[in-house]
């Protein structure tokens, strides 16, 4: 068996278990939402985010829409069921909706999955509401790079 390659005889029902989990983690790739409208950000953080988290297994898949969201929480997207994210980011401020109408919507529909705001925005009252939403968190985009540390543990402490 391969799994027993990678026994050490001191523990060896212990590295049986982990490398079953690590194996069947790798059959199920978790996926993080982020939702983004601004080009150029999408592919600057989402690449950040998954170069931070890729060894975990996870990949970011980016809705550049709020609508995709939408569609997403009614069961009408094409290429993806919300059961596939572990993990939601959203941005405050986009064309066709706010992060605050998003997360009422994910609200009223009663979404286990957690869902953190990831914004530019630096406003304590928005912050609290999107709490009071339901958002388990908020990270302000660009801040610094113990901002971008604290999403990443945040990251793999959720998903």
């Amino acid at each position: 068996m391969v799994i027993t390659s990678f026994m050490s005889s001191r523990f060896p029902r212990r590295n049986i278990i982990f490398n079953w989990m690590y194996l069947k983690n790798l059959e199920q790739k978790k996926f993080i939402l982020y939702v983004e409208d601004e080009n150029v950000q999408a592919k600057i953080f989402s690449k950040i985010i998954e170069n931070e988290v890729q060894n975990f297994g996870y990949e970011v898949i980016v809705f550049d829409n709020g609508s995709d969201f939408i569609d997403l929480l009614n069961s009408k997207n094409k290429n993806y069921q919300i059961e596939q994210f572990g993990l939601i980011l959203l941005d405050l401020s986009m064309h066709d909706y706010s992060g605050i109408s998003m997360l009422n919507e994910a609200k009223a529909k009663n979404l286990k999955t957690p869902i953190a705001i990831f914004s530019a925005r630096e406003d304590q009252l928005t912050k609290e509401k999107a709490i009071e939403l339901g958002a388990k968190d908020y990270f302000i985009k660009g801040k610094n790079l113990m901002e971008l540390e604290r999403l990443r543990k945040f990251i793999i402490e959720n998903m």
